[in-house]
């Protein structure tokens, strides 16, 4: 896995860490330690694995749905995946945006009445 700026990793001794800088050639990495910056950057969790304009895309999508009842923000979170899959986003945005939908479903124990699930991923 490559590393890019923004990613948020860890230290031998446990402590969060946030990528601020990479120099492809050499691998050398700038950091921040900050845990109030690491926060501000880690609003809608962990996001390592996006490039900076993949993890661009995923926050201005999550940002459109933030609301205060959290029911309406799952079935506009939802609405949105479906909006990005029409259009071809991409599809590492979709996916990470999906496994959020997961966890705030899951959060706030709501499950949407329509809401499909592949068969293959219950649990018997």
């Amino acid at each position: 896995m490559t590393i890019h700026k923004g990613d948020v990793l860890f230290t031998r001794t446990g402590r969060p860490t946030l990528i601020t800088s990479r120099n492809p050639k050499t691998g050398e990495v700038s950091t921040n330690e900050d845990l109030k910056t690491i926060a501000e950057k880690t609003r809608f969790g962990i996001k390592n694995g996006l490039n900076p304009d993949q993890r661009k895309s995923f926050e201005s999508a999550r940002t459109e749905v933030v609301s205060n009842d959290k029911k309406q923000e799952i079935l506009k979170l939802r609405e949105r995946i479906g909006q990005l899959k029409q259009e071809n986003g991409d599809k590492k945005v979709v996916q990470y945006l999906e496994n959020e939908l997961q966890h705030l479903i899951i959060r706030e124990d709501y499950v949407p009445s329509d809401y499909m699930v592949d068969e293959r991923t219950l649990v018997k």
